[in-house]
């Protein structure tokens, strides 16, 4: 099969898709097609109704908002020094900057497309991620090794969570149990379960990583898939031995195999087993609770999507 290569610019940055899956809006350091925006543009997030995009523009210290329907700037918004990342809560409200020139997030209020709010957060923020219920924005800061927590009704810091070194971008799992977060600078991934806030596995990978990201968020497939790599972390990371480490996984595969051809009944057997499994590693201290309970609680909401 032959994929099409699509000319983007110079240096492209960062990419978005509309949640109808029509168009991928690209940003880059030149300016691509027809809309101008600010210099230097990196980050772009794009609302859930799909009808604006939100660029970070780092070297004017602004976004600019672009009507999708015309592909025009509608609002230049000035935030905090060099913004880099930005994130949009589910219900399309707020969008989150992080400035990485002055250590602090901006929340912009959408409707308005004003800012009314500036979180402190760590040294040189990066990336941010929103979890699927809007409570919570984890932000990478890249300067001292750490991911902050914003309680997004206060918009205060709740937790600050020490990660590898160089974190950049950050990733949460679409049941918002888990928070992966890409160490640039130490060349590996730390698990962070959201329940707790702590890190529960760290996972070596190639060097230089700058982006994670998650395939077939909201189906049950793809959040066994989720649970797989999870237990693969876990196993990485030496809080599993093998042995462990294959009895969960063999009900997770049994439950994959078994949707595919749609025994539904045969992958919830699989997945309760694996609860019971869970428990038993929780109560025999093999595993704390921070890192059992978000497994059990996805193979719980798996069997509730399930219907049974």
């Amino acid at each position: 099969m032959r994929v099409p290569t699509i000319p983007a610019g110079g240096v492209p940055e960062g990419m978005a898709v509309t949640p109808d899956g029509a168009h991928a809006y690209v940003t880059s350091n030149t300016v691509v097609a027809t809309i101008p925006v600010g210099s230097f543009c990196l980050g772009i997030s794009i609302t859930p109704d799909g009808a604006h995009a939100y660029v970070v523009n780092d070297g004017d210290n602004t976004v600019s908002v672009i009507a999708t329907a015309s592909n025009t700037v509608v609002a230049t918004i000035p935030v905090g020094g060099f913004p880099v990342g930005i994130s949009i809560t589910p219900d399309g409200a707020h969008a989150y900057v992080t400035n990485f020139g002055d250590n602090t997030v901006s929340v912009i209020h959408t409707a308005s497309n004003t800012v009314v709010a500036r979180v402190p957060v760590g040294g040189f923020p990066e990336r941010i991620s929103i979890t699927p219920d809007g409570a919570h924005a984890y932000v990478t800061n890249f300067g001292d090794n750490t991911v902050s927590v914003i309680d997004t009704a206060s918009n205060t810091v709740v937790a600050t969570i020490p990660v590898g070194r160089g974190p950049v971008q950050i990733s949460i799992t679409p049941d918002g149990a888990c928070a992966y977060v890409t160490n640039e600078l130490g060349n590996a991934v730390s698990v962070i379960a959201t329940a707790s806030n702590t890190v529960v596995a760290t996972i070596p990978v190639g060097n230089s990583p700058v982006a994670a990201a998650f395939g077939s968020p909201r189906t049950p497939l793809g959040q066994i898939n989720g649970l797989i790599a999870t237990v693969q972390a876990l196993i990485n990371a030496g809080t599993l031995n093998g042995e462990q480490g294959n009895a969960l996984m063999g009900p997770l595969q049994r439950a994959e195999s078994f949707l595919n051809p749609g025994g539904t009944k045969q992958a919830i057997n699989q997945l309760q087993g694996l609860i019971r499994d869970l428990n038993g590693l929780i109560s025999g201290g093999v595993l704390k609770h921070a890192q059992g309970q978000p497994l059990i609680d996805s193979a719980n909401a798996i069997i509730t999507s399930l219907g049974d």
